[in-house]
């Protein structure tokens, strides 16, 4: 046994030896490559085309001689180096050109990665600056009808208010909100110039809004430009849409899904606001009628049925058969850019109530305490609300009603409208309370709607919440009574609505 079992350590030793010395030997041998064929041509690479591109997958190239390509005119062995690398160049060069051109539009988020906010571009902040201008044009609507004796013309100048605001904001800064939340348009030549003409249309819609005088009478071209540019900033809404739903875009497919519901009720909605446009510009060209309201209903009908629109087609969307899983069909939004983007229109709309506080000079006025204590309350008025509404708001957004389902978000973007319109209201009692005890109230009326021009002087100047148009001059106890039933029920409006958006992130099914 014990001779045995020396022979077998002995081969167990000499295998582990044997073992060890081939493996150095292995290590330590040259790998010669394979020798390169002499002659053979090198076998050129599968080119793939770029990812992403939906509806753009088959790239054709450019056209070069006698419609062979370019790529194919180079690789010849016919050209002198000199016209190769010019034909190079002139690749590079219409490449170049073709993508400051026209670029397809990139999905900002896609499923499965993470919600990251965007910066905000300059562009944004001065799109919003138009809007500065249509609250100053708002407000002589609320001064316009404060002459009149019935109860009707008060609604009257809300329906105007109303309807004009509403519609100035869900045709442009609402769309525009909509489409930078799910896609980033590139800086190119077609798209620059496109936005451009979007900006026009929306200096055109926040100049017309002009005093029910003027806007109500078919005489003058008010309320027709005011509506056609409103379906203007329509059109160029739905012309981004069409060239996601059917041309291209840089994204997942369900961009294509999206756009194309996004087409459906967007196109039903805005055939309100071509039906008042083409309403307004037959009155504006017979003009035979005295006064008529009927354009600016139009506009604010559709505003109303729009949410039931949207609600009625994704409810569809839902429930048809070729609807797929919930990823194949939606885009997701930004949340945190939309919330960071209604901050900045609360404080664009907040700074008008500032504004109107501070633009009066204290100088002109008799009763210097009551001019400081009204100044000094409606400072803190406005500081208030301000901390009101961003306490009110999430700071997340799996905590935002846009989260938390469609019905939720549809009321969400509709109810803030209307807190967006009161805070307006508020700021322009500010500058009435200011303009009254400054004694800046003219009781001569500016805008004449029988005159030629719309103005009974040859000053063509307005002030935030000046004298009334059109009509007598109030007393003053006529005047402190309806600046105090504006500035109270604006107030209460927004304090309302305030507390239903923030019942609405959380849900009723939670607060129970």
């Amino acid at each position: 046994k014990t001779d045995a079992l020396e022979k077998t350590d002995a081969l167990e030793k000499t295998d582990a030896l044997e073992k060890a010395q081939f493996l150095r030997a292995s290590a330590s041998a040259r790998v010669v490559p394979p020798r390169k064929l002499i002659g053979a041509k090198p076998i050129p690479e599968r080119v793939v085309p770029p990812r992403g591109l939906i509806g753009a997958e088959r790239v054709v190239p450019p056209q070069g001689l006698i419609g062979a390509t370019l790529e194919a005119t180079i690789e010849s062995s016919h050209h002198r180096p000199r016209a190769r690398s010019a034909l190079e160049r002139s690749i590079t060069q219409r490449r170049m050109w073709t993508s400051k051109v026209f670029r397809p539009p990139s999905q900002r988020r896609k499923w499965g990665a993470d919600d990251v906010l965007p910066h905000v571009n300059w562009g944004d902040l001065f799109f919003d600056l138009f809007y500065v201008g249509g609250a100053f044009n708002l407000a002589n609507i609320l001064k316009d009808n404060l002459t009149a004796d019935g109860f009707g013309d008060k609604i009257l100048s809300i329906i105007y208010f109303l309807g004009c605001f509403v519609s100035v904001f869900t045709h442009f800064w609402q769309n525009k909100l909509q489409l930078d939340s799910r896609f980033q348009l590139p800086c190119d030549v077609v798209h620059s110039a496109t936005e451009i003409f979007y900006i026009c249309a929306l200096a055109m819609a926040t100049q017309h809004i002009r005093p029910i005088t003027l806007m109500a009478n078919p005489a003058k071209p008010q309320m027709f430009l005011f509506c056609l540019a409103n379906f203007l900033g329509s059109v160029y809404y739905l012309g981004i849409l069409s060239e996601i739903a059917f041309l291209w875009v840089d994204g997942q497919k369900a961009s294509i899904f999206f756009a194309r519901t996004e087409l459906v009720y967007n196109t039903m909605a805005s055939m309100f606001t071509l039906a008042a446009t083409i309403y307004s510009g037959v009155a504006y060209l017979s003009s035979d009628a005295e006064r008529d309201h009927n354009a600016i209903i139009l506009l604010l009908v559709g505003w109303i049925l729009r949410p039931f629109l949207m609600t009625f087609v994704l409810w569809c969307r839902e429930n048809s058969k070729s609807s797929k899983n919930f990823e194949e069909t939606r885009v997701p939004m930004s949340i945190n850019f939309i919330i960071h983007r209604y901050g900045e229109f609360a404080m664009l709309i907040l700074g008008e109530g500032v504004l109107s506080l501070v633009i009066v000079d204290p100088s002109a006025s008799s009763e210097y305490t009551e001019y400081y204590v009204t100044f000094f309350l409606g400072v803190l008025s406005v500081i208030l609300m301000q901390f009101l509404f961003f306490k009110s708001q999430p700071n997340h957004a799996k905590h935002h009603a846009l989260r938390r389902s469609n019905t939720a978000g549809t009321f969400y973007s509709s109810i803030i409208q209307i807190y967006f319109a009161s805070l307006i209201v508020v700021g322009v009692t500010f500058k009435m309370m200011m303009y009254d005890y400054a004694g800046k109230f003219d009781s001569s009326p500016k805008y004449d709607a029988d005159s030629s021009h719309g103005y009974d002087n040859d000053e063509h100047t307005r002030s935030l919440g000046s004298a009334p148009v059109g009509g007598k001059a109030l007393t003053e106890e006529d005047r402190h009574r309806w600046i105090a039933i504006y500035f109270c029920n604006s107030l209460a409006i927004a304090f309302l609505l305030l507390a239903v958006i923030d019942v609405n992130h959380i849900g009723l099914a939670t607060m129970k």
